[in-house]
């Protein structure tokens, strides 16, 4: 009888830690995804003031040539406004004499002209800039290889690197091509809209007649502010502009776009929150309430704590592996590391909802089964934290 008796106070004690245990995993275990989740969220998505070295490198000024003879209308990063305007009446494309002549005294610009690729089935757009100059630095940073050089001489982005490859199997020089063309480069394949997968070469002859798109990356010796942005404007010239960009926002609609990555607004976290509320209601609170009320026997006051304690933790190891999965699965290159804060509250308030929900629940069938005499072991063990007597 002895023996039995600790048996089964040893199988009742092994079938409480067992319980305590599954319900910590129970409610930590979403805490942790989901954070994660939302971080991941927050660090890929790339604003144009995080994302700015990679549209523009380190010019001032990122130009856009309308080819229109109305002026430009632009938010703070360099798009047109709504409602687009009519811009039938055109005009002759700049040239760099004439780009250079309204830049402030000492302003220097470099043609970034881009086109579709030279033949149907080429991968991507096309451009033509000199990436040796020091004001293209940090837009298409090397994984392997060098900078073209010299006419004929590509760079691609890693993600279309087995693409142009072959596409360039199909290379028949002509009038307005290199003798040769091949890949010297490979660039990080940060795979946004304003940069051209394919870079070369001045001269090489994959953009045709200056490019269906004429850009400039403008340096110059100062500030490049609203003022000078709206006097480019009204000479149909689309302005990004540093300053304006890491300046103070205006209040009005032209500063709106600088929460946004092209068009896109800041990252939607609804849809994973909405996620969590359902996991938790339809999966975490049940299982805790089963747990609590068939495996869990004594020492509720010590799991309430412990199950309170396991949301930060579970919070913080759910960011640590945001911080160090983000950077391998993302599709894109990311942003700096990020963490939104009123998400990850919203997260931590969702467990300690449940956790306050779930405990009396539990407690409660705990009491109906105990006062009707439907136990689940036919030993009971005290609970030490409880007074009443």
């Amino acid at each position: 009888m002895e023996m039995t008796l600790s048996e089964d106070l040893w199988r009742n004690a092994m079938s409480d830690w067992q319980g305590r245990i599954a319900s910590i995993l129970v409610v930590a275990l979403p805490m942790a995804i989901f954070s994660a989740i939302l971080t991941g969220q927050a660090t890929t998505h790339v604003s144009p003031r995080e994302g700015i070295a990679w549209d523009m490198g380190a010019a001032d000024m990122r130009i856009f040539d309308s080819e229109s003879t109305m002026p430009a209308e632009q938010d703070s990063n360099g798009y047109e406004l709504y409602p687009l305007r009519d811009r039938s009446e055109t005009r002759n494309p700049y040239t760099r004499a004439e780009i250079e002549a309204v830049l402030p005294e000492g302003g220097r610009a470099i043609p970034f002209s881009v086109d579709n690729g030279p033949w149907p089935g080429w991968p991507g757009v096309v451009a033509e800039l000199d990436l040796r100059d020091p004001i293209t630095r940090g837009m298409y940073p090397l994984v392997r290889g060098r900078y073209p050089q010299a006419k004929g001489e590509l760079l691609v982005t890693e993600g279309k690197y087995d693409a142009v490859h072959a596409a360039l199997a199909n290379f028949k020089p002509g009038s307005r091509f290199a003798e040769t063309v091949k890949i010297v480069g490979v660039a990080v394949d940060i795979r946004r809209d304003r940069i051209p997968p394919t870079v070369s070469f001045p001269g090489t002859g994959l953009v045709e007649n200056g490019g269906l798109w004429r850009e400039w990356l403008v340096d110059t010796p100062g500030l490049i502010g609203w003022e000078q942005v709206n006097e480019l404007n009204k000479k149909g010239l689309y302005v990004r502009s540093r300053s304006v960009i890491d300046g103070p926002s205006l209040p009005d609609q032209r500063s709106d776009s600088l929460d946004r990555e092209y068009h896109v607004t800041e990252p939607d976290f609804s849809n994973t929150l909405i996620w969590c509320v359902v996991v938790c209601l339809a999966l975490v609170y049940p299982c805790l309430v089963f747990l609590v009320h068939r495996r869990i026997r004594g020492r509720r006051k010590r799991l309430a704590i412990s199950l309170i304690l396991a949301i930060p933790v579970s919070i913080g190891f759910g960011l640590m592996c945001a911080a160090w999965l983000t950077p391998h699965i993302a599709e894109s290159a990311t942003g700096p590391y990020e963490v939104p804060v009123e998400p990850i509250l919203a997260v931590a308030a969702v467990g300690l909802g449940v956790i306050a929900f779930a405990l009396p629940r539990a407690l409660y069938f705990h009491a109906a089964t105990r006062s009707t005499g439907c136990r689940s072991s036919p030993v009971a063990i005290d609970d030490p934290d409880d007074t009443r007597r």
